[in-house]
């Protein structure tokens, strides 16, 4: 299961074009290991549901999300004390056990934190390196990252698999690319 933490900023301009709407927000909908992460303390929830309120669209997806089996990650972390939005999100993110992704709408979007450098897309926050994409490199990020099987095809991107009962042992990924 992948994880990725859904800022707010997502939601509410990029949500209005189809593209992101279809191809990035609706994918959590669908029977698949992508998953949105949300603090147990539903602070995210609640700023999700305040945009719904203006948005018809937002209020179907998250109706969709909430459907079992639920779209939604709980990742066990109190962020009601966290002063700013930006740090309970990059809290959250910080807890997700091995999938350390956000999702903004531009990387320009960030107003107390920065990146590591100018060269990568990287929040380090609280010992804990946060992988920043933007709408446009997480949809790339879940498209390559997604097996597709169609026509007796496979397409597999820096990926092993076994199939028909087949199994695997001692294998290792490398690649001649440089």
């Amino acid at each position: 299961m992948t994880c990725y933490t859904v800022l707010d900023c997502v939601l509410v301009g990029d949500a209005q074009e189809k593209t992101y709407f279809a191809n990035l927000l609706w994918v959590f909908t669908q029977d698949n290991p992508y998953k949105v992460a949300l603090d147990t303390s539903h602070r995210i929830l609640g700023i999700y549901k305040k945009i719904a309120l203006d948005n018809p669209g937002i209020a179907v997806w998250l109706d969709y999300m909430s459907r079992q089996p639920r779209s939604f990650q709980d990742i066990n972390i109190d962020t009601s004390q966290i002063q700013h939005d930006e740090e309970a999100y990059l809290m959250v993110c910080k807890s997700t056990r091995n999938c350390h992704k956000a999702i903004v709408s531009s990387h320009q979007r960030w107003s107390y934190f920065g990146y590591k450098s100018d060269t990568e897309n990287i929040i380090h926050y609280e010992g804990t390196d946060i992988k920043i994409f933007d709408k446009d490199e997480a949809l790339v990020d879940i498209e390559t990252s997604t097996i597709n099987i169609t026509d007796n095809s496979v397409h597999l991107d820096n990926s092993q698999a076994a199939f028909g009962g087949s199994t695997m042992s001692d294998n290792s990924n490398t690649s001649n690319k440089k």
